[in-house]
């Protein structure tokens, strides 16, 4: 009877091989919810940014009478010559179907409009987010019976 204590060469390599099947499954994984929560955040931001432009062109077409909507050849946004964009990102702005692009547009807030606003980021043009919504003034509540 030969009773001799230790493992053998072919133990030690079907350990290897499962580990290294593992790891492997295990680094997949890992990269995969990596680069899932990159585009998770990267669409976070863009709707962030979005919706920041749109509060700023609805502040201004429920408070003032006319303002002015334009862009530059950057892609940016001014409100009545304010940049009211980032420059992290670029921008396509419609209004009533119509885009604004590197040009100087007056509006009256007297009725709706409709806006399509897509954002992207300025170094991967693959990366966008598009919002369409209708904009109107709010009246002031003076038809409004007690």
């Amino acid at each position: 009877m030969n009773n001799q204590k230790g493992i053998t060469l072919i133990e030690v390599l079907v350990t290897l091989s499962i580990l290294v099947i593992v790891s492997g499954l295990v680094y997949g994984v890992f990269f995969q919810s990596l680069t899932s929560y990159e585009k998770t955040q990267s669409h976070a931001l863009l709707r962030q940014e979005a919706n920041v432009i749109l509060a700023e062109l609805t502040a201004a077409h429920r408070k003032l009478d006319t303002y002015t909507l334009s862009t530059d050849e950057n892609k940016a946004i001014f409100l009545n010559d304010e940049n009211i964009s980032n420059n992290a990102f670029s921008y396509e702005l419609n209004i009533n179907g119509q885009g604004i692009s590197n040009s100087v547009r007056r509006m009256k807030t007297d009725q709706f409009i409709d806006v399509e606003l897509t954002v992207s980021v300025s170094n991967d043009e693959e990366q966008t987010f598009t919002i369409s919504t209708i904009i109107n003034k709010v009246s002031g509540g003076d038809d409004v019976e007690n």
